[in-house]
């Protein structure tokens, strides 16, 4: 059995008939007995899950699942209804249940694994990609689509931060680095789509704390 599958649908939002990609990666099947890579000095990789994180935990490294959490879409029916009395064109939202998440980043440095499929790792490779998430009342945004006013024009707005990406264990997995240390906040690692309008259905999120 594959260890990871690739599912695509589409979600159409009532207010806008926006359709969304959903690139949906399962990663809940153990993979064949197999080593996985060593990433520090008797810190291996899972044998499943599809992003691992590689975090500081009392003072030792240790390799941490990080599971995902299915997105919702906002239509802002009421908002885009007086946003049209305007003649500003409507906008929907992708967001997170809950405003922050159950995992915490405890190191300045987090370093995060991916595992890529054996057909068609490069789709994944390219399309991994670390978001900051904006905190909203009850759920945290993952991004904004907007439109003219005449209903053209739609446009995918994401707060994207700049990684590193560097091959491991010959491919089979990638190394995603933050090119910079990451401010206390919310984040997610998503699959981005190559069209802009569309967008992947889970998001990996955890969130950096504030230090003390």
């Amino acid at each position: 059995m594959e260890a990871l599958r690739g599912l695509c649908y589409s979600v159409r939002m009532k207010s806008t008939g926006l359709s969304l990609c959903a690139f949906f990666l399962l990663t809940v099947l153990p993979l064949p007995a197999q080593s996985t890579p060593e990433v520090a000095p008797g810190v291996m990789l899972p044998s499943t899950g599809m992003v691992t994180l590689l975090d500081s935990v009392d003072g030792h490294l240790k390799a941490i699942t990080v599971h995902s959490s299915e997105i919702k879409s906002n239509a802002h029916a009421g908002g885009n209804f007086a946003r049209g009395l305007a003649y500003v064109g409507p906008h929907s939202t992708v967001e997170l249940e809950g405003v922050t998440s159950s995992l915490s980043v405890r190191g300045g440095a987090p370093v995060f694994y991916i595992r890529l499929p054996s057909e068609d790792p490069d789709t994944v490779r390219n399309r991994a990609t670390l978001l900051r998430l904006k905190p909203l009342k009850d759920t945290r945004q993952v991004l904004d689509f907007s439109q003219n006013v005449f209903g053209g024009g739609r446009k995918r707005k994401v707060d994207e931060v700049p990684v590193v990406k560097s091959d491991v264990d010959g491919g089979m997995w990638i190394k995603l680095t933050p090119r910079t240390p990451l401010a206390p906040g919310e984040y997610g690692i998503t699959f981005m789509p190559k069209d802009a309008l569309l967008f992947s259905d889970i998001v990996y999120d955890f969130t950096v704390p504030e230090t003390k």
